[in-house]
């Protein structure tokens, strides 16, 4: 969604949405999966125990070797108790996060399948939107894999609890020798974390370029990639013209990730400097420990090894941070999705109609959103029950639009759709479109049986399914197939599914419109284009 970067949103007020959202985050393990809270704190034990564990195992074994009576035996048994409880905390490390694993990706799906159904219920004009779907696509960004988004979030949580835990260990016993070590440290990581901000939030900036980029560039591939597009592509020699499109496209999004890049690398010299300056600092007190007598050389070792791992600790955590601030402006598109009404509610007042219907179109206009140009304009039209009506017009002439207005699919701009006298507005949708039976002009079988399609349902007549498809004449192809009518149709899903030819497409979408119960209007978009004039 479209952000505003102007005095309406203040840096608190984002503050809050970024804070309601880790809650929101939370909240869903919490009332879905509380488990996941309980190997989080496993892993945190057992990662942000070993640093520290490396850092004394260290200290005792130079100590011992270096000692007025070094024993070799003790030595050895120092180093085996190291290894035996640091591979004990590794192995139950391991198996906390490889059963928090598969429980966030069910999370993650589940939210999937929660925008999948508001992108079936949604308004049908959204479909036609181009710039809807620019603008959300960082919304599916936010659950399209293991490793971003939501999901990358909650892994990233995850592992920076053990983190949080060594570096508030390690920090503590690096200050028994030198605080101000500590401070450096913080200071420097607390500048990568602020790079890292401003480059995410320029890279969120540019979402919608790269969005629109990967979309056409998608689009393009699929184009080359489809069968049904083979013969025009190679007939027409279109090749040349749909390689440079592609050229195009990839150009555009290289220079979107080019200024990205850019960018992000003169952030980062701020970054870099303040790093070695703060080694600079971290290895001086050090050295200076061991010159003024007040380290030991397993002293000394014991909190080289500390700084280092709190040092590599805290850029990790803030690695972690700036991929959490990065991918949570994702997050956030992902909730105002899910969170926004993409319905257009018509009355909930019910509407049955036992016998047939009238159809009046009173006066009525109609405009597509985002045009000023009117497809139709004042169109007066009845139709009465039983009645057959033939619409002829040239192409563009809204015979299509007509159809989609009275199927509910949009609203007139102006004036109202009468059914039985009553606006079809202050009926239910679904009443609406229960008694409709439409078959379009762009046939779209899915990748369902052949049962499954007509009924337009997993509860199947098949008695009826038959008839219908006896009446289109195409019951004597089905029933020579392997599996009869619960043949899979398109191979999408099962390799050996029977793919239909255009003419046959239309006449299972015929079979369907016939087979829908309870139906008081069938409307036919021009469904017979790929028929054979027998047919």
């Amino acid at each position: 969604m479209m952000r505003a970067n102007n005095g309406d949103t203040t840096k608190t007020s984002r503050k809050e949405v970024r804070f309601g959202t880790v809650r929101r985050m939370i909240g869903h393990i919490r009332a879905h999966d509380p488990a996941i809270f309980a190997y989080a704190a496993t892993n945190a034990l057992t990662t942000g125990i070993e640093p520290l564990l490396s850092v004394f195992a260290l200290q005792i074994i130079i100590g011992q070797m270096t000692g007025a009576q070094a024993v070799i035996g003790k030595v050895l048994i120092t180093i085996a108790a190291y290894i035996g409880l640091s591979a004990l905390l590794r192995i139950i490390s391991i198996k906390a996060n490889t059963l928090s694993w598969s429980r966030f990706a069910y999370l993650r799906m589940e939210i999937v399948r929660e925008m999948f159904n508001k992108l079936l219920t949604m308004d049908y004009a959204n479909y036609e939107n181009a710039s809807f779907f620019n603008e959300r696509q960082s919304s599916f960004e936010a659950v399209s894999n293991n490793n971003n988004g939501i999901e990358g979030i909650w892994h990233r949580f995850f592992d920076l609890s053990g983190k949080v835990v060594s570096i508030i260990l390690l920090a503590v016993v690096i200050s028994l020798f030198n605080p101000l070590i500590v401070l450096v440290l913080v200071l420097s990581v607390a500048v990568s974390v602020f790079v890292l901000q401003k480059v995410s939030v320029f890279r969120h900036d540019m979402r919608a370029d790269i969005s629109q980029a990967y979309r056409r560039v998608s689009r393009l591939y699929e184009t080359s990639s489809d069968f049904s597009y083979g013969k025009d592509i190679r007939l027409f020699d279109l090749r040349g013209r749909i390689s440079d499109l592609f050229r195009r496209e990839i150009a555009f999004y290289k220079d979107v990730v080019t200024r990205i890049v850019n960018k992000e690398f003169s952030l980062s010299l701020y970054s870099a400097l303040a790093s070695v300056f703060a080694e600079l600092i971290m290895y001086g007190l050090l050295v200076y420990g061991i010159i003024n007598g007040r380290l030991t050389i397993a002293d000394f070792s014991m909190y080289l090894v500390a700084v280092s791992l709190f040092n590599a600790k805290l850029r990790e955590a803030a690695t972690d941070i700036g991929f959490v601030r990065d991918q949570i402006l994702y997050v956030e598109d992902m909730y105002e999705f899910l969170d926004t009404n993409l319905i257009t509610e018509n009355s909930d007042k019910p509407f049955s109609a036992d016998a047939p219907v009238r159809i009046e179109f009173e006066n009525v206009s109609f405009k597509y959103p985002g045009t000023d140009r009117y497809v139709l304009r004042n169109l007066n039209l009845t139709i009465e029950p039983s009645e057959k009506l033939a619409l002829v017009g040239v192409n563009g002439s809204g015979k299509t639009t007509l159809v989609k207005l009275l199927c509910g699919l949009y609203r007139p701009t102006e004036s109202r759709i009468l059914i039985n006298g009553t606006d079809y507005l202050d009926m239910k949708l679904s009443d609406l479109q229960n008694l409709i039976a439409m078959v379009s002009q762009d046939v779209q079988p899915l990748a369902f049986s052949v049962a499954e399609n007509v009924a337009a349902s997993e509860i199947v007549d098949r008695e009826r399914v038959e008839d219908c498809l006896r009446q289109v004449g195409l019951w004597d192809k089905v029933e020579s197939l392997p599996r009869g009518m619960d043949t899979t149709v398109l191979k999408v899903l099962d390799e050996n599914g029977v793919v239909f030819s255009g003419g046959e497409n239309q006449k299972l979408m015929i079979a369907r419109a016939l087979c829908k119960p309870g139906t008081q209007m069938m409307i036919m978009d021009e469904p017979t284009a790929s028929l054979d004039a027998l047919a």
